[in-house]
């Protein structure tokens, strides 16, 4: 007769021995592997999409005194525009009007230069206007006609271009920003051709 062989039952798998298995399992991971990928996921949230040029992409990026020249260049170059078309307007001699269009063509491209830098440079409340003294310049300019304007617009080229020739070498030692400092390195020889043309039409008087 044949002897039955002892069958032991399998083990039940209750739930508290499926989690004392799996705790056990977590427990011989190396420290850090279960979290290396939410630590991966919050570095790439907290630095991934911070960028520091971000944060002071809003902050000027030229110093006041920067800031200050531009604004001041860009009312200057605005007010020789006004004059020039007065000029085109009231005057009767052809250099003077020849020299007008001149005027309008450089300072309006000059602002556009300008504008363009101050856009780049975040300033915020980049606005030409003309300053009060060339706009009383401009208002006694528009009651004058032919040779009396000629006379009165050519002085006063020669005097506004003057200033601004002087202005712009003293930027040559002030402006740090490279891309103001191409600017003025650029203009500053144009307008000192500008201030030559306005003298031989003074001394042609």
């Amino acid at each position: 007769m044949k002897m039955k062989k002892n069958i032991r039952p399998f083990p039940v798998l209750t739930r508290a021995t499926l989690a004392l298995g799996l705790g056990c399992l977590l427990s011989a991971l190396p420290l850090g592997t279960a979290s290396a990928q939410d630590s991966s996921a919050t570095t790439t949230r907290s630095t991934g999409k911070v960028d520091p040029d971000q944060l002071n992409s809003e902050k000027p990026k030229l110093t006041a005194d920067e800031q200050e020249f531009i604004k001041t260049a860009a009312a200057g170059n605005l007010a020789e525009v006004e004059m020039a078309e007065l000029a085109l307007k009231n005057g009767e001699s052809a250099p003077v009007k020849e020299f007008a269009q001149r005027m309008i063509t450089d300072h309006g491209k000059a602002n556009k230069e300008l504008e363009a830098l101050a856009k780049r440079d975040n300033i915020a409340d980049f606005k030409p206007m003309v300053s009060a003294e060339d706009q009383a310049i401009s208002e006694k300019l528009a009651k004058l006609k032919g040779k009396e304007f000629d006379e009165a617009y050519i002085n006063n080229a020669v005097e506004d271009h003057q200033k601004d020739v002087a202005e712009y070498s003293a930027a040559r030692n002030r402006v740090v920003s490279e891309g103001l400092l191409d600017y003025v390195k650029t203009t500053e020889p144009i307008i000192g051709s500008h201030l030559a043309m306005a003298k031989k039409m003074q001394k042609s008087e």
